[in-house]
């Protein structure tokens, strides 16, 4: 059984549109190879996927994709993408929503968020060659950079 779990993988301006049009540039062969072998793929999606732009107010960058680079992640074969980091949040709870609803539309699972804080702490299971995995949320008690009173997806 071969599980791939990668980093943060982001869209930014000078990949963007690589992620937008599935180009394969984005990766490469040898990696490509490595991704279609592999029997699952976890990657952390570091970006909100959205069309609107809503910055929250926080210092550091307010990182956001457009809802298309959902494609890239197609391409990259990703099976499931972690949401709980310090950037989940950078486009207000519009951006987190958007991102969900695009990856549920693409068929790509997630884990570390939620429509509730009690969604959001739901662990992954799924079913990989007749064994159970689970794949933890791996939240942390505030996501930093997003923290808002009462607020902790």
């Amino acid at each position: 059984m071969s599980i791939i779990i990668g980093a943060d993988v982001v869209p930014t301006k000078t990949n963007e549109d690589l992620f937008i049009n599935a180009d394969n540039e984005l990766i490469g062969e040898d990696i490509a190879k490595i991704l279609t072998e592999a029997d699952y793929r976890i990657f952390n999606l570091e970006v909100p996927l959205t069309d609107v732009t809503s910055p929250i107010k926080k210092s550091g960058s307010h990182l956001s994709a457009p809802t298309a680079a959902v494609a890239g992640y197609k391409m990259l074969k990703a099976d499931l993408v972690t949401l709980s980091n310090n950037h989940a949040l950078d486009q207000d709870e519009q951006g987190l929503l958007s991102t969900m609803e695009t990856l549920d539309a693409a068929g790509i699972s997630r884990v570390g968020a939620g429509k509730t804080p009690i969604d959001a702490k739901k662990p992954f299971v799924f079913s990989l060659k007749g064994k159970k995995i689970r794949r933890l949320r791996l939240l942390r008690k505030r996501i930093f950079g997003c923290n808002r009173k009462n607020r902790r997806f």
